[in-house]
């Protein structure tokens, strides 16, 4: 037994079921469904972005309240939070990331949500200048680097040069609430992080967005959608984790075939597949 996958695995596990342990009444705005509920008011969402980018936005709409970007069944998909586009063709992607990440795991993430964004923007026979650009932005409350700063901006520069920069028009931004108070730190980007720490303060971004948690947390309808969404995320986790076992067995299969020579008929009954299943595996491997 591969004790270090199976810690693993129980790992992970533990964590889900931690996360669902949270009853209505306990969601606050860090909660995932709360975050999305609450991100899908286009004043709120506007207002976030502007704060966050000390920028002004005239106009923003959504691509999609939620989106899932999945290449392929044997890929790993993503779900995005709120993805969405001003009127000057720049794409958003904001995510709540709760679960503490690793330095590598969060650089890493953020690489792939890249891939997958760029490659949903770019279709079939369009030229690389027509895609657009992007800011992913992960809002963490948790330390990175050192709990040096609140804010971290990522644009790809030269190495040997680094007042050269790639002008690939894709930034990364990694908000740290618990870390130590940058200078660009705002007095609403203050109260923003406070709150997202679970600290309310008093201020116009702060009541706007903890008014709508009110509002939907009286909701009943909201708490049978809540409800509902977590059947929902399970069933997607249930699912993906059949198809990465089956792609597994295809894997040790064909293995067998190649190393061993043996039969694909062997190899299925090398690896106690059940004989109502032969069929199907057959299918995919001839």
């Amino acid at each position: 037994m591969d004790t270090k996958n199976t810690n693993i695995e129980n790992k992970e596990t533990t964590e889900i079921k931690e996360r669902k342990r949270k009853t209505w009444e306990e969601l606050t705005f860090q909660d995932d469904y709360l975050f999305k509920r609450v991100m899908c008011e286009i004043d709120i969402c506007t207002k976030v972005l502007e704060t966050l980018l000390n920028i002004k936005i005239i106009k923003v709409e959504y691509i999609q309240k939620e989106v899932i970007f999945k290449e392929n069944y044997d890929n790993k998909g993503i779900r995005l939070d709120v993805y969405l586009e001003d009127s000057n063709g720049v794409i958003y992607d904001i995510e709540m990331q709760v679960q503490a990440l690793k330095e590598e795991e969060f650089a890493k993430r953020l690489r792939y949500y890249q891939a997958l964004i760029d490659a949903s923007i770019l279709y079939v026979g369009q030229d690389y200048e027509q895609l657009k650009k992007l800011y992913i932005i992960f809002i963490c409350p948790f330390k990175l680097f050192g709990g040096e700063q609140q804010i971290y901006t990522f644009k790809n520069y030269c190495k040997e040069n680094k007042e050269i920069e790639l002008k690939d028009d894709v930034t990364k931004i990694l908000v740290l609430t618990k870390g130590k108070k940058n200078k660009n730190v705002n007095a609403d980007l203050e109260a923003l992080f406070a709150y997202i720490n679970g600290d309310k303060v008093d201020n116009p971004l702060v009541n706007l967005i903890d008014d709508r948690v009110k509002f939907i947390k009286n909701q009943e309808e909201e708490r049978t959608m809540y409800m509902q969404y977590g059947l929902k995320i399970r069933d997607e986790r249930k699912e993906a984790k059949e198809e990465g076992k089956v792609e597994a067995t295809i894997e040790y299969l064909k293995a067998l075939m190649k190393n061993f020579n043996f039969s694909l008929e062997q190899a299925l009954a090398g690896l106690n597949i059940p004989k109502e299943k032969y069929g199907f595996y057959i299918s995919q491997i001839n």
